[in-house]
């Protein structure tokens, strides 16, 4: 059954339906295991051609509301700039990230006029509201003076959409169904402001509770789905502070549950950027608040895959990843009975053509030089040891619910084919487009519509040769191992994935072999005792990442003391022969 296209022709802000038994299972914290990935298979139906854009309101008919996840990362950054050149269509009214840039988060929340902003590391969040202080004076300058503003993230300050007496208008919702109130209470608490905040002018949106992130119900309680008029947005150019006033300062949220607690905000559409497992917590917290998902994170998908299934209604899910994204497109071309396969295309990365033996004494410099794409390091470092591709066969098979035996992957150096879907004729319909990852930011921001602009297309007056080949699983096995892990289901791509993070870690700093990466990655996964179950909790998958990380650090210490005897062994060696 196919699952995501039909998901994906029912996405926009005004659809979300729980659906009986999954809903209670997800409340539950579980999810069946054999067969729940047609739990995201609304009626297993494929899009349905053109059709698909006359079931969803247009994202052209008013501005939608955001929630950028990881705004300050390499997603982040881009979705930025495909808001910022489209003020028309979207408006950022909440930011999240790590805390490793303080400066670049304050910056882009002054720039959007975002309505919170949060950060994961405690430790940073006086430098976000310092930072915070020093942009919106700095902006506040400008606007008393006249001027332009200097850059604050790179780009002209975006004006706001201009409205009427009345104020901006309320989210487009479907009506509130009926039944007890949320248990967590309203969308948009009151609470005190977060420190060295100024008042809000008057007529301001900025509202919400400031300090460390609180929730009743724990990190993932988040709030109830809005209703009617909810959305926080910015304010309107008449509420905008006079010469002698400061810009507002957002709200501002600390800790380990704030991104999960911004995930869950008012919004229409919620692009979860975040790397790796801790974006696990903030995929839950937006499904959960019936928020549209623009999923970048594909590691809370591939971990949390029961989980997630049991949440998401259908077309709450829109992948960003190029290779997904390109999948959702080609399947407007057919029905579900008519797909024969799906084919992933790898870049192959930079040691494409590479034997096994070539691969020893792999630097971190070298493996972050990707030929096609600019990715961030954790991303980048998978391409090249080809796990990332991994991850996205068990993402495709989550996403559009087909078996692995259906799902290929080819390689195509040229990263200008993202995918590809083959039809039961002996069609395959391709998605063709630079290697730019604004295009499917900007199409899983604005769908079913496309954003025109996003990025240069391709020159069709220039020469282009286009090759394939097949993939070298004996010198890049990560897929292989992956659809081992995908196959046996329950937790076992959450080992799959945990124990690649801390691999990546430990040959980034010098630990760990390039070649050990997947090694390790292997081991760990044929040790892992929980790939037989058939039912997975988020205690079950949060016990599976934190064992598989233990293990993982356990096999590169090894490694590491191996290395270190092997270069001793050689300079004795050495001083012997002298």
């Amino acid at each position: 059954m196919l699952g995501a296209p039909q998901r994906l022709a029912e996405a926009g802000p005004a659809h979300m339906r729980r659906r009986g038994e999954q809903a209670e299972q997800a409340a539950a914290g579980s999810a069946s295991g054999p067969g729940w990935p047609a739990a995201l298979a609304a009626a297993g139906a494929c899009a349905r051609g053109s059709r698909q854009n006359d079931e969803v309101e247009s994202s052209r008919s008013r501005p939608r509301d955001v929630v950028l996840l990881g705004s300050t990362g390499s997603v982040g950054t881009q979705a930025a700039d495909v808001i910022r050149r489209n003020p028309g269509r979207f408006r950022v009214i909440g930011l999240a990230a790590g805390g490793g840039n303080p400066g670049l988060l304050a910056a882009q929340a002054i720039e959007f006029g975002a309505a919170v902003v949060a950060v994961e590391r405690e430790s940073a969040a006086a430098e976000v509201r310092e930072a915070l202080k020093a942009h919106a004076a700095r902006a506040g300058r400008a606007a008393r003076t006249g001027q332009v503003p200097g850059p604050l993230t790179g780009q002209r300050l975006a004006p706001p959409a201009r409205y009427g007496p009345q104020g901006p208008p309320a989210p487009h919702r479907s009506p509130a169904p009926q039944g007890p109130p949320a248990p967590h209470g309203p969308p948009a608490p009151q609470g005190p402001q977060a420190p060295h905040e100024y008042p809000p002018a008057a007529g301001s949106a900025a509202t919400g509770h400031g300090g460390a992130a609180e929730a009743d119900g724990g990190p993932l309680s988040g709030y109830a789905p809005a209703s009617e008029g909810l959305g926080l947005r910015p304010a309107a150019p008449e509420m905008r502070p006079a010469a002698d006033e400061r810009l507002p300062l957002p709200t501002v949220l600390a800790g380990p549950d704030a991104v999960a607690e911004v995930a869950a905000w008012p919004a229409d559409v919620v692009l979860n950027a975040v790397t790796g497992f801790s974006g696990l917590a903030a995929t839950l917290a937006a499904l959960r608040a019936g928020r549209v998902l623009a999923l970048a994170n594909k590691e809370s998908l591939i971990v949390g895959g029961p989980l997630v299934a049991g949440l998401a209604a259908p077309g709450q899910i829109v992948p960003v990843d190029s290779e997904h994204s390109a999948i959702a497109q080609c399947l407007r071309s057919g029905t579900g009975a008519e797909v024969a396969r799906l084919v992933l295309t790898a870049s192959g990365g930079p040691f494409r053509g590479r034997s096994r033996a070539e691969l020893d004494g792999i630097t971190p410099e070298q493996a972050l030089a990707h030929p096609t794409w600019n990715m961030g390091p954790v991303i980048t470092i998978n391409s090249a040891t080809l796990v990332n591709k991994g991850l996205e066969v068990i993402e495709a098979h989550l996403l559009f619910g087909l078996g692995f035996d259906k799902i290929k992957v080819v390689v195509h150096p040229q990263s200008v084919i993202h995918s590809m879907v083959e039809f039961t004729d002996g069609s395959t319909i391709a998605q063709a487009s630079p290697p730019d990852m604004r295009i499917p930011i900007a199409l899983a921001l604005g769908w079913p519509d496309r954003v025109p602009g996003a990025a240069p297309a391709i020159d069709w007056s220039a020469a282009h040769t286009w090759t394939f080949e097949p993939l070298d699983e004996s010198a890049f096995p990560a897929v292989a191992i992956a659809r081992q892990a995908g196959q046996a289901g329950g937790t076992a791509p959450a080992a799959y994935n945990a124990a690649n993070e801390v691999c990546v870690d430990a040959f980034m700093a010098g630990r760990l072999p390039f070649a050990a990466i997947v090694d390790t990655v292997a081991q760990v996964v044929s040790e892992h005792d929980g790939r037989a179950k058939d039912a997975v909790s988020l205690a079950d998958v949060r016990a599976a990442d934190r064992w598989a990380r233990a293990r993982a650090a356990e096999l590169a210490a090894a490694w590491g003391q191996r290395t270190h005897h092997a270069v001793g062994t050689a300079l004795k060696r050495g001083e012997t022969a002298g």
